[in-house]
């Protein structure tokens, strides 16, 4: 495997809520772990986990005094970080009047204050939004009185296609991404009054329009969002495992959701992943009613392994590539896949052209 995999999955298991290390990591192990964190960038936005289970576990005494101030330091840094989005959130849920549909908070600050809990936060990059595409007008002139709109620099054929990026004007280290689509549109399909029906009030926020998805939705979104990204050893990974192991999911309703949206596939390796590096409780069962044929899986698991085992920086024309066979592997319509790439072929000939 991997160097930097088995690292970022040590984390992972780390990091988890569940007993995954007390009965198989002996002191040895545990020491080599928290002698290399400071040099693990994946450690970072899970700082504050892996302090608070050191804590509890009794292991703060194998950690060496520079592990202790890393630590310290990233826990800090990542509790004022996200309670610094927390505070943006609720200056923009009091300005969701009547009159503004609903948006619902997507994946790490989804998350927290839920399962993640406010001593110990799972950090985040940005505040992840879902919107219903009709209401993107009506949401762009509510973020534009706070915040401006990141224009990208580049003429990629799939920016702008889903999603949009904002930075606050007034916490300038806050990011939004606002979602009118999960992801592609086209190559999934997406119950969007479905999404909203099942949505709930987020507990910390409590307010009617600021919601997040189900559980269950949530759930397939990681898997599509792994898969977009082109890495399925990412934060997700913990996130499934944690929703799984601590929310009472109902997997048979997830997978019949992933069903609906035509994403058993990326679903089926979430899972897949989770069972066999984390240990999650799933069962053969589950997996064998979205596994894909012997010939896909036999790919799919060569890509994961050869390909999808560290991040690429986004927009180059490696991770485009990596992108293309990940389309057609792990989507669920392989006739989707071909449309979804005819109608990039016409909007990059057409920027080429102009």
């Amino acid at each position: 495997m991997h160097n930097t995999v088995r690292q970022r999955l040590d984390v992972f298991i780390y990091a988890s809520s569940t007993d995954l290390v007390e009965t198989k990591w002996p002191n040895g192990k545990l020491v080599q772990f928290f002698n290399s964190l400071p040099q693990m960038p994946s450690a970072e936005r899970l700082a504050a986990l892996i302090y608070k289970h050191a804590n509890q576990r009794g292991h703060l005494q194998l950690c060496s005094a520079k592990t202790l101030i890393w630590l310290k330091q990233y826990t800090f840094a990542v509790i004022v970080d996200v309670e610094e989005k927390k505070a943006v959130l609720r200056e923009l849920a009091n300005t969701l009047t009547d009159e503004y549909p609903v948006m619902m908070l997507l994946k790490g600050m989804a998350f927290n204050d839920r399962w993640y809990t406010s001593e110990a936060p799972r950090g985040t990059s940005d505040i992840d939004f879902l919107i219903a595409p009709n209401d993107k007008n009506q949401f762009e002139k509510l973020f534009s009185r706070q915040s401006s709109k990141i224009i990208s620099k580049s003429d990629k054929a799939f920016d702008g296609l889903f999603e949009q990026t904002w930075q606050s004007n007034y916490k300038t280290r806050v990011y939004f991404d606002i979602h009118w689509h999960l992801s592609y549109p086209g190559l999934f399909h997406f119950d969007q009054e479905g999404i909203a029906k099942r949505s709930i009030q987020h507990p910390l926020y409590k307010h009617p329009k600021l919601r997040v998805m189900s559980n269950e939705d949530q759930l397939v979104n990681l898997a599509i969002h792994l898969m977009r990204d082109c890495d399925f050893y990412d934060y997700g990974l913990l996130d499934c495992h944690e929703l799984i192991c601590n929310q009472n999911m109902d997997l048979e309703r997830v997978i019949k959701i992933a069903k609906q949206w035509r994403a058993k596939t990326c679903l089926f390796y979430l899972l897949w992943l989770c069972e066999l590096h984390l240990n999650t409780p799933i069962t053969k069962e589950s997996l064998s009613q979205i596994k894909p044929n012997s010939v896909k899986h036999i790919l799919c698991k060569s890509i994961i392994k050869q390909w999808l085992v560290k991040p690429t920086k986004i927009k180059t024309n490696g991770h485009r590539l990596k992108q293309f066979f990940v389309v057609f592997l792990f989507s669920d319509s392989v006739f989707a896949a071909i449309r979804l790439y005819y109608l990039y072929a016409l909007k990059y000939i057409s920027s080429k052209v102009k």
